[in-house]
Formats: structure tokens, C-alpha cells, sequence
């Protein structure tokens, strides 16, 4: 399919490497034009931040939205994707309580395209979807949203394809320097941290060459306080287990409670250098760069109850509602303290270069040629460690969440044996080669054919993870084999206000203790003294094997290769008070997929003294290298309308269609496979090489009201016909007599999705003073799809993973001389994570809102003061394992944020 490949690239290649000196010199004689001046974009405040919005948004030939800085190194929002929210039809997914991940119009990360300045982003994620969280928003100028396609535009988005802008030198007059230092606050974490960011641009006295440079820092500590059920099961009792004494069979009860925290130390990195050069009239040349350097230091604290370790045995005054679920009951049973570590140590970088060259005054070329790397350095760095006690624990399924209590004091440093001691994790590194070169040519005396766009694309890709299995000793001691009869590594860890949002008694103290102290005491004479001859024998030898330390997982590692090839021809057609474009986009891709594959050949169950079993030793098949190739191509045909309704052109009616594809992520085509024996979670995770993609057909239209430079009124409407789309789903699997959960990435049916958004944004500049710096900025989203998911085990008719139905976001603001205020409030409805998860049902978020302010002061020219808060109500977050939202998955209180800072501009 891609005999030619190396044809097609040398093409490309050659366009963007033909604008050399020489060829700038022949340009120089072939045109004598003026010199054009350069425009300059003084940039102030909200309103301008509206107008530049606005203005994109309505000479677009596309249906787009999106966002402005309101000053140099001042962006709407702290972070990128918080800032995108916004926008009609975006919604977010937070990480430590901060935007990670964005949906555009019901689709997740993983089907929508982040570019910075036009060029695609490597991603330190496992898949395709970029975290937006790695970079500061004091380094971005704006972000647009294209919500349709055209033939021009990278494939790879049936959502949206998001790009990001950085400043150039040239949008900003004569030499400037801006510096801004803010302190923050947590609530949660009740730290102070800092931030601080910096922007310098000059240009020539001919304004022919401009260089910027651009810093921002970051660090803030974090605290998210969770609740999590590890699911519910069905169970028979008794009629001596029962309060009532009644017998009862198939009675759902929880299977396992934890009450988590997670400590975060986030720290951010990042800048843009950018070189512009405009050495003759009819040529431009910018080189530049990105980097970002995110590090997060996580670790968790967990009190854990496995209620259905041993099954229903060991309970005792079981309480059962009308609808047989169990609301309260006794376990004669444990509890495991777990602590864990899941380092984010991320570097992102891209640099490119770009040539404008104005052939002749009706041939223009843009040449481009971008690398962009990122990685993940996990290898060895998880921990999970788990001591663990013998307890009667009684559950009662009132308030917010489980409450539990425990016949154990849970800060006694006697009561502790051992468990797990786990150590593992990834790296992860994904690189991007791309170049294009696209061509606009003005048709001259066709009627109303005037202008035709074409071009060339060629990206290469290549994802590598490098994966690690936990020790050969890491469940050498499980079940409480050996008591911790050294007590002085234990103390006690009791965090303040923890879930302090939320009601009722429940577990807020247990054990804490150091990563270093359990390997050290479980190889020493202490803990090997306690074990029989045969045990110890056996554990020396796994330790003599490589201990607790992190093992080469062959199974988990593997390279997917992808190489798009891509040719486009566009038309531009106008008319007296229309222009439309009609074109098309060929793709041709080659995935390769290699790795090694590894199955379970061997199951031992661990039992514990009381006969339960508790844990099992696997043993795995030698690795088998193996590789999976996947080709294919595709035409996406395009076309667009924009009519102008009046004669002012004030009033748009535009319409849309386009065939758009989103590639499997590419995790999920990775050859990886792993296992998790736990009693009671056995699963088995595994990547689809054989996933097609995921194919989208597109209606939209548009009507669009500008009565002022800032002030619009907009309608929207979309429908997505989805076909072969991806969900992660779990299917039962029995190995060596062991039933699993099978989770991997599916191709499921067929899909629908349709909606609507409306927007609203005006100043109130003719009211009376004072109020006339009042404005509003408000929008709605309206999202309804259907999934077919009976191929995957459900029966049921449900929305798309990650879609919400209801969208909105209201700003209030005030802007008048020094004064800058500015409320927004967001919110999205509840929405599907998984359409059959573990327990068979759908899992769900429920809906949830957060409100921000930012108020500024500018003291003079040159200064200004400032103050932000994120989640000022302290907003919580919960997920269920059901659409009832009986069956609560997890809660999560990530608290507030705010900031006082000063800015300066000289």
C-alpha cells in the first residue's frame, strides 16, 4: 500500500527544505513589492480577549470557537484546559483536581487532536490523548477549537482538533518584558506554594526580525481526600448470619471499601523560544520551541476492608432492604493499610520550522517541518505496600458513603502482619517527525471559482513503553505470615478536615510508614526467624531471585510504529454574499505493532491460617516476540457554506459535512498484556492490535449574530453518525480453573450523536456608569447520543463513554479603567466511564459544577495585583457503579485553590 512512501517523503522534504538562502534570493528579484507592514495586536483585558474570540470565530472558514489571552502571560485560566471549558460544547477531566483532559461535544481525549502552533504534540500518555495540564497557560496566546472539518485540517479528530498558540515577536510592538510572581493556596493540603512566569519579545527598528522567550514555574501541593468501592457481589446467608434470622440468597452486598488520601507535590517547568525573520517582502521564516518539564510526586494513603475475601463467610447480622441489598452488616474479617507511590515524571518538548513564501501575487507556499518528543520516566517508581490486621468490622450503608467501623484501633502499631510489597511502573516515550507544505493558488476569471488550497502531509510516529513487573518477593509474606514485631517504623497517621464535606462517622486514622523500612525488616532476622524451615527456604531463594525490586516485564513492553501519508485538494467558491469549500483528504496508514507475548502457565493459592485464600503465586510462559501489521486508507470528503444573511454581513448562516476517522489510541494497539491475581479482582489487561478506526460522518450548521465587535449571539447544531467506535470493556475469562475480568479496548456498533449549543457574550457598555463595565460571557451544550453495546455484554441502550448531556458555563464580569472582576461557573451532567465494567452495569460520574473568580488591580502602567480562586464552594466529586447512583464507586474532595500575585510589564 505505501510502495511509494519514500517518494512521498523526499517530495515533502524537498518543498520544505527547497526555501533556503537561494531560494529567498531568487525571490527577492522576482518581486519588488513594498515592504507590507507588520500588524500589531495590543492586547487589554477581558474585552479584548472577547474581540479576538469573536473575530476568529466569525472569519473562519470553519465552525469553530475559541479563546484569547486577555494581556501578555495573562490567560482566562491558570491552566489550559480549564481555560478551554469555556468554550461551547468542551468539557474537562481533572487529575489533582486540576484540568487534564478535554471532551468536545461528547468525545473523549482520545478522539480529539491537540496541536501546538499547527503541529501535532507528543504525549507522555500511553495513548494518543495529551495531558493539558503540562502546560502553563501564562505561556499560550489563544486556542482554537475546530468543532468541523475540512479538507486542509490534520485527520485524526471526530471530536475536535484543539490548537494551541504560543506568542510571536511580530504580534507584539517593539521590545517588551512582563514578569508576574503569585502565591497559592490549598485548602486541602493547607501548604503555601509559589508561581512565576516571565515573557521577553524585541524586534528590529525595521521590524524584520523579532526574537521572544518565554519561562513559567510552578509548584503546588496538593490534597485529594477519596472514597473507593472496589464493587459490590452477590452473596447467600444463612439464616445464623441474618439480624432477622431469615435465610437469604442472592443478596448484594459490598464487596470492598477504601478510604484513600492522596498527598501531591506537583511541580511544572516550561518555556517557548521563537526566532522570526523576515528577510525580504515576499518571505518569512519562524523557528521555534517548546519544553515543559511536569513532575508530580503522588503518594496515597489507604485503610482498605476486603469484605468478600473468604466469600460470605465470617458475617454475621446482615440487614437486607426490600430490594435484597445488604444495608448493614458484621465481618469477621481484616483490614489492609496500603500506601502508594505513582510518580508523573514528564519532559514534553517541539521544535519546528516554518517558511512563508509568496511565490507570486497569486501562488503562495507554507512549508513546515516539526519534531516533538515526550516522556514518561516511571520504570521501578510505584509502590504498593500493604500491611495488614485481623479485625471484626461492621459497615452501614447510610450518608454519604459506607461508614465502617472496626473492633481494632487502627493506630495500635502491635496489631500489624505482612502483605504485599509491590514496586513497579512504566516508561513511556512517543516521538512525532512531521512535515507538510501546503499551497494557496487565486484563480483569476473562473466565475465563482477563486482560490484552490492543496497540499501534502507525512507524519511518523513510534510509541515505546518499557514496562516492569512487581518483585519475585513481593507476596512472600502475604496473609500475615510474620508479625512486624519491630513496631518504631509505624506512626500514626491521622490527616485534619479529612472529608470534611462530607457526613457521618467513618475510617480517618490508620498506620503510616516509611517505603524503606519494610524490604529492610522483611529481609532480616527478625522476619525470617518467625517463618518454618520450608518457607524460609523458599523465600531466600525469591529474594536471592531479585527480592522486592522491580522485574523486566517482556509481556507489558512493547513499539507501535505509525506512518501517515496524507494528500489534499480544496476549492474555494464565493458568490456575492456567500463563499463555501468543497475538497477532499486521502490517508494512507501503516501501524506495526511488536512485543512479546506471555500467559499464565501456573496458579498456586496462598491460604492463609483461617483457610482463606489469599493470594496466588503465577508463573508465566516464556516470552514469544510478536508482531501485528494494520493498513489502511481512506478518502474524507468536505465541504462548508457561509451565507451572509444582511448586508452588513453581521448576521452568518453557515453549514458543514465532513467524513472524519479517530486511530485506535495508541496503547491499545500495543501487543501488552498483564495479569492481577488478588483474590477477588482477578483481572486480565490487555491492549487490541486489531482495532480498525473509528469512523465518523458530520453534519453541522450554524447561525451566528455579531452586533458589535465583542458581542455575539450563536446557534449550533451537529450531528455524528459513529461507526466500529472503541470502548473499553471487561468480559469473563477462566484460566487454569480462576474466573477473570478481561478488560481490553473492543470495536463495539454503531452510534449516534446529536446536539446543540448556544452562546451568548455582550459588554454593557451603554448602561450608566458605573455599571458600564458590566458583561456577560454564558453558553449551553445540549449532547444526546445512543450506543449499540449488546456485542459487549450489555443489553441495555446507553450514552457514549465520557458524554455528557447537559454542558454550560456562565461568566459575570467587570471591567472598567484599573478594574478587572471576573466570576465563572461551570458545570456538566452526569456521564458514563465505562459501559460494562466489573459488575457487569455501567459505571458513571455524577454531575458536577465548579466556580472561579479572578480580580485584578492595575496600580499604573507598569503594575498590577491580582487574586484567584479555583473551586471557591469546594465542590465534591462522586462515581457509582450504577445509573441509580445507589452503588457508589468513589467520592472525591479535591478543595479549593487561590493565589495572590503581582504582575509588571515594563
Amino acid at each position: 500500500m505505501m510502495k511509494n512512501k519514500a517518494t512521498y517523503l523526499s517530495a515533502v522534504l524537498a518543498s520544505s527544505f527547497a526555501l533556503s538562502p537561494l531560494s529567498i534570493a531568487i525571490g527577492q528579484e522576482l518581486s519588488e513589492a513594498e515592504k507590507s507592514e507588520v500588524e500589531v495586536i495590543e492586547v487589554t483585558g477581558i474585552k479584548r480577549s472577547m474581540f479576538s474570540a469573536n473575530d476568529a470565530k466569525r472569519s473562519s472558514d470553519s465552525i469553530t470557537d475559541g479563546i484569547s489571552a486577555e494581556d501578555l502571560g495573562v490567560f482566562p485560566d491558570g491552566n489550559v484546559a480549564e481555560s478551554l471549558q469555556r468554550i461551547t460544547g468542551v468539557s474537562i477531566d481533572r487529575s489533582g483536581g486540576e484540568g487534564r483532559f478535554i471532551t468536545v461535544r461528547g468525545l473523549g481525549p482520545e478522539f480529539n487532536t491537540v496541536l501546538a502552533n499547527g503541529r501535532m504534540l507528543a504525549t507522555e500518555n500511553a495513548g494518543r490523548e495529551f495531558s493539558l495540564d503540562v502546560l502553563s497557560a501564562d505561556l499560550i496566546n489563544g486556542a482554537q477549537v475546530y468543532k468541523s472539518s475540512n479538507a486542509a485540517l490534520t485527520e485524526g479528530a471526530i471530536g475536535g482538533t484543539v490548537d494551541i498558540t504560543t506568542w510571536r515577536p511580530f504580534q507584539i510592538e517593539g521590545t517588551k518584558m512582563i514578569g508576574s510572581i503569585s502565591g497559592t493556596y490549598d485548602t486541602n493540603a493547607e501548604e503555601n506554594d509559589v508561581k512565576a512566569s516571565t515573557l521577553y519579545s524585541t524586534t528590529s527598528d525595521d521590524d524584520t526580525m523579532g526574537f521572544l522567550f518565554s519561562l513559567a514555574y510552578s509548584q503546588r501541593t496538593a490534597r485529594l481526600d477519596s472514597v473507593f468501592s472496589d464493587g459490590y457481589r452477590f452473596m447467600d446467608f444463612d439464616a445464623s448470619q441474618t439480624a432477622n434470622g431469615q435465610a437469604v440468597t442472592g443478596a448484594t452486598t459490598l464487596a470492598a471499601q477504601r478510604f484513600q488520601l492522596f498527598n501531591q507535590d506537583r511541580e511544572r517547568l516550561g518555556g517557548t523560544a521563537v526566532f522570526q525573520w523576515k528577510p525580504a517582502d515576499d518571505h518569512e521564516i519562524i523557528i521555534d520551541g517548546l519544553f515543559s518539564l511536569f513532575d508530580v510526586d503522588d503518594t496515597s494513603y489507604q485503610a482498605a476492608f476486603p469484605l468478600d475475601a473468604g466469600g460470605s463467610l465470617g458475617f454475621s447480622d446482615v440487614v437486607v432492604d426490600s430490594n435484597n441489598f445488604v444495608t448493614s452488616a458484621t465481618k469477621d474479617g481484616r483490614v489492609d493499610v496500603i500506601k502508594g507511590a505513582n510518580p508523573r515524571d514528564t519532559q514534553t518538548f517541539q521544535f519546528g520550522y516554518n517558511h512563508k513564501w509568496t511565490i507570486n501575487e497569486n501562488l503562495s507556499m507554507v512549508a513546515d517541518i516539526a519534531y516533538s518528543e515526550a516522556e514518561s520516566n516511571g520504570y521501578g517508581k510505584d509502590r504498593f505496600f500493604i500491611a495488614r490486621a485481623d479485625t471484626d468490622v461492621t459497615f452501614n450503608m447510610v450518608g454519604d458513603f459506607p461508614q465502617i467501623t472496626t473492633g481494632q484501633d487502627l493506630t495500635d502499631p502491635s496489631i500489624w502482619e505482612s502483605h504485599v510489597v509491590a514496586k513497579q511502573g512504566n516508561d513511556t516515550n512517543d516521538s512525532v517527525l512531521e512535515t507538510k507544505v501546503d499551497f494557496d493558488y487565486v484563480i483569476e476569471d473562473m466565475g465563482m471559482l477563486y482560490a484552490a488550497k492543496f497540499g501534502l502531509y507525512y507524519s511518523d510516529r513510534e510509541k515505546d513503553i518499557k514496562a516492569s513487573l512487581r518483585g519475585p518477593c513481593a507476596t512472600c509474606y502475604n496473609g500475615g505470615k510474620i508479625n512486624y514485631t519491630d513496631t518504631s517504623f509505624f506512626s500514626t497517621f491521622k490527616p485534619s478536615n479529612y472529608m470534611s464535606e462530607a457526613s457521618g462517622n467513618f475510617t480517618n486514622a490508620w498506620i503510616d510508614f516509611n517505603f524503606d523500612d519494610f524490604p529492610a525488616y522483611l529481609t532480616s532476622e527478625a522476619a525470617l526467624g518467625q517463618l518454618s524451615a520450608a518457607d524460609r527456604a523458599s523465600i531466600e531463594a525469591r529474594i536471592a531471585e531479585g527480592g522486592f525490586e522491580p522485574q523486566a516485564n517482556p509481556g507489558g513492553s512493547g513499539s507501535v510504529t505509525e506512518e501517515s501519508l496524507a494528500a489534499y485538494f480544496q476549492l474555494s467558491l464565493m458568490g456575492e454574499r456567500w463563499d463555501a469549500l468543497i475538497g477532499a483528504r486521502y490517508i494512507e496508514t501503516d501501524q506495526v505493532s511488536t512485543g512479546q507475548f506471555q500467559e499464565i502457565i501456573e496458579l498456586v493459592d496462598i491460604v492463609d491460617p483461617d483457610g482463606f485464600v489469599e493470594n496466588r503465586i503465577v508463573t508465566l510462559s516464556d516470552p514469544t516476540s510478536t508482531s501485528f501489521n494494520n493498513d489502511y486508507s481512506e478518502l474524507l470528503p468536505s465541504a462548508s457554506i457561509r451565507i451572509e444573511l444582511d448586508e452588513e454581513g453581521d448576521l452568518l448562516l453557515r453549514g458543514a459535512f465532513s467524513e472524519s476517522i479517530t486511530r485506535p489510541t495508541i496503547n491499545s494497539l500495543s501487543t501488552s498484556i498483564s495479569y492481577s491475581t488478588n483474590v477477588g479482582a482477578e483481572r486480565v489487561s490487555a491492549s487490541n492490535p486489531n482495532l480498525t478506526p473509528f469512523k465518523s460522518t458530520n453534519y453541522d450548521m450554524s447561525i451566528e449574530w455579531y452586533f458589535n465587535d465583542v458581542g455575539s449571539l450563536t446557534f449550533a447544531a451537529f450531528n455524528k453518525q459513529l461507526d466500529s467506535f472503541l470502548t473499553v470493556s471487561t468480559e469473563p475469562v477462566t484460566i487454569l480453573g480462576v474466573e477473570f475480568g478481561d478488560t481490553r479496548p473492543r470495536n463495539g456498533g454503531e452510534g449516534e450523536i446529536t446536539g446543540y449549543e448556544i452562546a451568548y457574550q455582550q459588554v454593557f457598555d451603554t448602561l450608566p456608569a458605573p455599571f458600564d463595565g458590566l458583561g456577560i460571557q454564558a453558553n449551553y451544550t445540549n449532547i444526546d447520543s445512543s450506543a449499540d453495546y449488546s456485542d459487549l455484554g450489555n443489553s441495555e441502550e446507553l450514552t457514549l463513554e465520557g458524554l455528557s448531556e447537559h454542558n454550560a458555563n456562565l461568566i459575570l464580569f467587570y471591567e472598567k479603567e484599573q478594574v478587572k472582576v471576573r466570576f465563572a461557573y461551570n458545570y456538566r451532567s452526569d456521564f458514563i466511564n465505562e459501559a460494562v465494567s466489573w459488575i457487569g452495569g455501567p459505571k458513571s460520574t455524577d454531575d458536577f459544577g465548579q466556580l472561579d473568580f479572578r480580580a485584578s488591580y492595575d496600580i499604573n502602567d507598569n503594575f498590577q495585583v491580582f487574586v484567584e480562586g479555583i473551586n471557591i464552594t469546594n465542590e465534591t466529586l462522586s462515581q457509582f457503579y450504577d445509573l441509580d447512583k445507589k452503588l457508589l464507586s468513589g467520592y472525591e474532595d479535591f478543595g479549593s485553590r487561590y493565589a495572590l500575585g503581582v504582575r509588571a510589564q515594563f
